[in-house]
Parts: structure tokens; sequence; C-alpha cells
């Protein structure tokens, strides 16, 4: 067995790692210039229509991603702070909301986020829906509440079916109530029309269906990986990088999304090959 190491730091960083964490920076600069030429802008969490704003070029933004950067730099406190100050009951779901009221590109991660043009919501709790409700009043921008929340475990099952997440992949819609699944459809098809009339952005069934593919890809070689790390003793990837690679879940339906996990499974295959530890 050989040891890859960098800078003296341990297990050398995977150059796959390195280039997501590299691209994530370009792409949070990119967005907030293009929003600053005038774009529109999207806020939502990861499991709330972030793969339709990617397949339609919208710049978007997941609260699940910013939070993880808030604790990163270590600025919650700060962020409670200014809740305090504007009124608002501390809560750490409401700290990205606290980034748009102090409007402060010198404080906030990576310079902050631009004011959005409509942000997202789907009804997980109802402090998370207030809190979108209110962060889009101090935005000044639309609110879209989701109703309706998926519920991966299927509720007219008691008890589910035996190991019931491995049937989400090729019959998830044998594991949703038929009633809850109608109505998100809809819902996102309401939504959709919304986002076409207020940004002129389009989005076609050709566009969805190609989206919808890479993004099948993409959880195609994420599996892989996971499945290769599982199974090697010693583990061939760190912590650290298995963490990095989660931002790619922000690039969901793109062809990015699916080259950055395709190169990571090819890295982790070479070096399971190579005996890397």
């Amino acid at each position: 067995m050989t040891e890859d190491r960098d800078s003296g730091r341990g297990p050398g960083s995977l150059k796959s790692a390195e280039a997501v964490r590299a691209y994530q920076r370009e792409w949070f600069a990119e967005n907030r210039e293009r929003v600053k030429q005038g774009e529109p802008f999207a806020i939502c969490n990861g499991d709330d229509f972030e793969e339709a704003f990617n397949i339609m070029d919208i710049p978007v933004m997941c609260i699940n991603y910013w939070h993880a950067l808030v604790s990163q730099k270590q600025m919650g406190r700060y962020f409670d702070d200014v809740l305090a100050k504007h009124g608002y009951p501390v809560a750490g779901f409401a700290r990205a909301m606290a980034s748009i009221i102090d409007n402060n590109p010198e404080t906030s991660p990576w310079g902050g986020y631009p004011r959005p043009t409509i942000i997202v919501g789907g009804t997980k709790n109802d402090l998370e829906m207030k809190v979108l409700e209110y962060w889009a009043r101090e935005s000044n921008c639309a609110f879209y509440p989701l109703d309706w929340c998926l519920d991966p475990v299927p509720e007219w099952a008691h008890p589910p079916p035996d190991r019931w997440w491995e049937r989400m992949r090729d019959h998830w819609d044998e594991m949703i109530e038929p009633r809850r699944l109608a109505g998100r459809a809809e819902e996102e098809k309401s939504l959709v029309n919304f986002v076409e009339m207020t940004s002129g952005k389009k989005l076609s069934k050709a566009k969805l269906i190609s989206g919808l593919e890479l993004l099948n890809e993409q959880m195609e070689y994420w599996g892989k990986a996971r499945d290769l790390i599982a199974q090697t003793v010693p583990c061939p990837v760190s912590m650290r990088d298995q963490g990095a690679m989660y931002q790619t879940m922000w690039h969901r339906g793109t062809t990015r999304g699916r080259d950055f996990i395709k190169a990571y499974y090819e890295e982790i295959k070479d070096r399971v090959e190579k005996g890397v530890a």
C-alpha cells in the first residue's frame, strides 16, 4: 500500500475535490456578477426546485449551503446579533436571512448574497415557512411556498416495506402517497409558469428531460463512489474530501455537476486499484 501526501497535511487531497473547492468561489462570484447585471436570482432549499432553476440557467443559492458557509466562517453569533437587533427571534435557520438584512459584503462569507428575485420554500415546519416569508419581505421579492413536502416514507404503509429506501431509485412513484405526489406536481407546474413569466426564461420539456438525465447520471456516479469507499479498507478518501464533494449537489441537473462526480468516482477507483489510503 502507498500513501499520497501533499504539503505535509497527511493523505493527499483528491484532485477532483480540489477542483470543486476552487470552482465554488468562482461560481459564487460569477452568479453575483450576473445578478448585478440584472439577471434574476433565486433562493431555495436543496430539495425545493433547485434542479429546475439550474436547468433554466437561473442563478440559485441553496439555503443549506449558505448555512454551511456561515458555520465554516464561525459567524453564527454575529448573524444571531443581527437578527436580535432587528427584532427577530434568534434561530439558526434565519442566519441566511440575517446576511441580507446586514447587507455588509465585508463581513458576509464570500461577499454575501445578492438580493433575490424569488424565494421558494416547502412546508417542512412552521418556523421555516415563517422565516422565508420574513426573508422575502426584507428582500422585497416574491415568496412562493410549496405546500406539499414530499415525505419518502410511505405514510399509508405501517410498517413501511423492508429497505424502502432502496426502492426510491426505480419505484419512487410507489413510495410517495399518490395524492401528495399529484399535489406537488401541480404546484411545481404553477411555479414553473410563475418563474417563466417573471424571469423571461423558458423550461421546455426537452431541456427538463436532458437535465434530469444528467442528474440521474450524477447520482449513479455518486452511488458508485460511495460503494467503493464503503467496501475498501483502509479508506481511500479522507472525510474532508468526501465533505467537499457534497458541494456538487448544488449543481444537480447540469453537465458540470455530472462531470465533477464522474471525475471523483474515477479518481477513487484509481486509488483503490493502486492501494492508496
